[in-house]
């Protein structure tokens, strides 16, 4: 069994665990060569049912199992995988591979980023007894990589527990049959949706002030 990709939608990818973890903590991952379907069917509240394209968020996909279709189930917590992303946002580079620590099987994430150091190297050159010449001429002396930028490559591996379900396990587990909608709502742009969302719950704010108000007097 092995699995290893690169990420090439960090942003894209933490937002969507963020989103994921609001409805539960654990989810159900299926890896194949057709995609990534993340699902969590909690004991109440939503169930979540939702398919990626492999290069939506991955490239350099590789995966192998000698599971039917070459299938990897994951049951995967979401709050520290969500963490790891969080903190990879301004990584250069991120990838992900299925291994082992301890002989528990881990999702392994590492993240390549690239921090800026500068060169601070400069030495004056005056007069005789440290006393400037007024009719000579003073030089400033500077090493090469005075006032130079170099980059210097920090790589961090945050290793996320996982337990791997047999095809079995998870043969029973449908997506649920829904009838057709009886009705599109077609809703305006988030930014919008933010703004009156706002505007709601300052005014949700202010009639419950009131409201309190009004009783105590």
């Amino acid at each position: 069994m092995r699995f290893k990709t690169s990420v090439k939608n960090i942003q894209t990818f933490s937002k969507l665990t963020a989103s994921l973890s609001s409805l539960g903590k654990v989810a159900w991952v299926r890896l194949d060569d057709n995609g990534v379907r993340f699902t969590i069917i909690p004991e109440t509240g939503t169930q979540v049912w939702a398919s990626l394209a492999i290069d939506s968020i991955f490239e350099d996909y590789t995966i192998q199992s000698a599971a039917p279709d070459n299938t990897i189930n994951i049951e995967l917590p979401l709050p520290p995988l969500h963490r790891a992303l969080k903190s990879a946002i301004n990584a250069s580079s991120a990838s992900i591979r299925l291994t082992k620590r301890d002989g528990m099987p881990v999702l392994s994430l590492t993240v390549i980023t690239n921090t800026m150091m500068h060169g601070k190297s400069a030495n004056f050159f005056g007069g005789e007894g440290g006393q400037a010449d007024p009719f000579g001429e003073g030089f400033r002396e500077e090493s090469l990589d005075a006032n130079m930028r170099r980059d210097r490559e920090a790589i961090v591996t945050q290793d996320i527990p996982i337990r791997i379900l047999t095809a079995d396990s998870v043969e029973g587990i449908h997506e649920p049959r829904v009838r057709d909608p009886d009705a599109h709502i077609m809703l305006p742009s988030l930014i919008q949706l933010k703004a009156i969302s706002e505007r709601f719950t300052k005014l949700a704010m202010a009639t419950a002030f009131g409201g309190t108000r009004a009783v105590s007097g």
